[in-house]
């Protein structure tokens, strides 16, 4: 993975307004352009790389967010460790194991990146400074250059964006040519605000996004399918309709049970030519032209 201060010596890192280059202080506490006329400041080493604008302070001042009824997070995290991983197709999983075809020098983004970290060589950016995040910038005004970029991975960060084209327009200006995007997007889920939720993606809105912005479509399909749409949305209105006392104990029971009996039959509904019409999850790989 590329060093914040490695990607200042190759003229990665621009301010997001002017696109001039960043340097980084004497002291290392923060990064600024040549003129000083603009300054980021660094927290635990993270650049805070946001244009100030009411859009960006709106996006990160969370506390009008809408507040989860329930704890119904709690047991998503639980079925995503022990059980999303293999309910995941494995076209997706291998549109994803193509990250591993780059150098370890290469420039790749995760757009919405962290807790998690998904890949050792991965940079993760995103608008709110957690762990794992490397940069803090916003989805609208990436602080790179223009064609510097490898490859980016994008995943559950379009539904959350009011202008998801803008967002992509962006990456396309950053992405080096023939460099891709491989982005994940919900099609059945509930709404989860983070801080909002906008839309979901048919994958024939998924392809057209990319496709409207000039790219060029390598692959695409379901990434998540049709069982465990059905399973996580009836988790969700199970977690609604009890007392708050029994919206944890009842949905998971119901997962457990659902998921162990069931899981199997994705293996083969995933192959089915209408999969893409019922499933959680939709992928596209694209390249840039």
């Amino acid at each position: 993975m590329l060093s914040i201060g490695k990607q200042i010596e190759k003229g990665f890192l621009v301010c997001p307004r002017s696109k001039n280059p960043l340097f980084l202080s004497e002291d290392g506490k923060y990064l600024h352009t040549a003129d000083q006329s603009s300054q980021y400041t660094r927290i635990n080493g993270c650049p805070i790389i946001l244009p100030g604008n009411s859009q960006i302070e709106e996006i990160v001042d969370r506390k009008d967010m809408p507040e989860n009824p329930n704890n119904i997070k709690r047991t998503l995290k639980v079925f995503k460790k022990y059980l999303f991983t293999n309910f995941q197709t494995r076209t997706s999983k291998q549109a994803f194991a193509r990250f591993d075809d780059y150098s370890d020098d290469a420039l790749l983004l995760v757009i919405g990146g962290g807790p998690i970290r998904h890949h050792k060589n991965m940079i993760n950016l995103n608008i709110q400074l957690i762990k794992n995040v490397d940069i803090v910038a916003d989805a609208y005004n990436l602080p790179y250059n223009d064609n510097c970029v490898d490859a980016i991975f994008i995943d559950a960060v379009l539904e959350h964006l009011h202008n998801p084209m803008v967002a992509i327009m962006e990456m396309r200006r950053v992405l080096k040519k023939g460099g891709r995007i491989l982005s994940m997007t919900p099609f059945l889920q509930f709404y989860h605000a983070d801080p909002n939720h906008y839309q979901n993606l048919t994958l024939a809105g998924h392809e057209h996004y990319y496709k409207s912005c000039g790219f060029k479509i390598v692959e695409s399909g379901v990434c998540v399918g049709p069982t465990y749409a059905l399973i996580m949305l009836n988790m969700k209105y199970l977690s609604l309709i009890f007392p708050r006392f029994l919206n944890i104990i009842i949905p998971v029971i119901y997962g457990l049970i659902t998921m162990i009996i069931f899981k199997p039959m994705d293996l083969v509904l995933n192959k089915k030519e209408w999969a893409h019409t019922l499933c959680s999850t939709t992928f596209v790989l694209v390249e840039k032209q």
